[in-house]
């Protein structure tokens, strides 16, 4: 009986033993179903970030296609506008558009931008063949004193009308008006943004005055070495010789008074720079108070400032003209080399030609 007891007894802690060994077991095993499970989580991850990046390519591609599009229609309705300037013998404007995207990725500008200077030139009454050539002078004038294409084309298309060139000159007078005003920016106090701004806006009246390019940028900087604006110098400018053209009474006595006559011998006008040229000396030999009052009789209260400032370096301005014309020609062209070589434009200039490529 005592043996059949032990007997069980054995069995029973046995039993336990192995229930205890199958739980250590059991252990182990359920951390290989967690490895199992750590092991494919990552797999799962990559393949959800591997859907996510595909969704964002085929977006970016969509988006690539879209833009492609869009640029592709622009250039093309940009070259339908050019077409309708175009006359019947100047063919497609299509066939400028090679042309055309070449000149914008040397300078680094859209080429649509081209295409419609090349439009503005033609609706000014400028054939094909010399519109395309004042669009190159017109970047001359961007590059080389940092004004936008369209105002560039504004300032040579109002310069070129103000001094009343003719058709036949108007690339050669182009250059020539680029060349003074560089050179003026070069060598004076004045910016080249705010000369060619003043130069176009007075280029009408300088032309009907007898000042010469180089007359107009030289006293055009002397008012804007004081004054600052270019527009303000020309409102100006504009008003007072406008005044000697038709002065008043009391003005053409004050100019009698300084030795002064607006008429020749003849009894005819004689020209405002006539005029101009006998004025400042005397002018010269007032006083400060005396110069202020006589500008403000003879050219009106509001410009008597600016004007005290063109009579006293009237000369020094005609020794100005004198020099950009011995050394003007040829400035606007080594400016523009120099700026061409310039980072900002290097980088404009590969973006023009990514962006052409999306035309394409």
């Amino acid at each position: 009986m005592a043996d059949l007891t032990s007997s069980i007894k054995i069995i029973l802690s046995g039993g336990d033993t192995v229930a205890a060994g199958l739980r250590d077991i059991s252990g182990p095993l359920g951390n290989l179903g967690g490895i199992a499970t750590g092991l494919t989580k990552p797999f799962a991850d990559l393949a959800k970030y591997v859907e996510i990046l595909d969704a964002a390519i085929v977006g970016l591609a969509t988006v690539a296609i879209v833009k492609s599009t869009k640029e592709a229609a622009t250039f093309e309705s940009s070259l339908f506008d050019l077409q309708k300037q175009l006359d019947s013998t100047e063919g497609s404007a299509r066939d400028q558009a090679g042309a055309l995207e070449e000149m914008a990725q040397k300078y680094g500008v859209n080429a649509n931008d081209l295409v419609k200077s090349t439009a503005d030139f033609k609706a000014a009454g400028y054939d094909l063949d010399t519109s395309l050539k004042l669009v190159k002078g017109s970047l001359d004038l961007m590059i080389a004193g940092g004004v936008k294409s369209s105002e560039a084309v504004d300032i040579m298309n109002r310069s070129l009308a103000g001094f009343q060139v003719p058709a036949s000159q108007v690339v050669t007078e182009a250059t020539h008006m680029g060349d003074v005003i560089n050179k003026t920016a070069d060598i004076t106090k004045s910016s080249f943004v705010e000369i060619s701004r003043g130069f176009a806006d007075f280029s009408p009246i300088a032309k009907l005055t007898g000042l010469s390019v180089e007359e107009t940028s030289a006293i055009m900087s002397k008012v804007i070495d004081v004054f600052g604006s270019g527009s303000e110098a020309a409102n100006s400018l504009k008003s007072g010789f406008i005044s000697l053209v038709t002065p008043s009474s009391e003005a053409s006595a004050e100019l009698l008074k300084l030795g002064v006559s607006v008429t020749d011998s003849a009894g005819k006008f004689r020209s405002t720079k006539d005029i101009l040229a006998d004025l400042a000396p005397a002018f010269a030999k007032l006083t400060d108070a005396e110069q202020l009052h006589a500008a403000g009789v003879i050219f009106g209260t509001h410009q008597a400032g600016k004007f005290v400032q063109v009579l006293s370096t009237y000369s020094d301005a005609m020794a100005l003209a004198k020099r950009l014309t011995d050394e003007a020609g040829g400035s606007i062209e080594k400016e523009v080399t120099i700026r061409l070589q310039a980072a900002e434009v290097q980088f404009n200039r590969t973006a023009e030609a990514i962006r052409q490529l999306e035309v394409h």
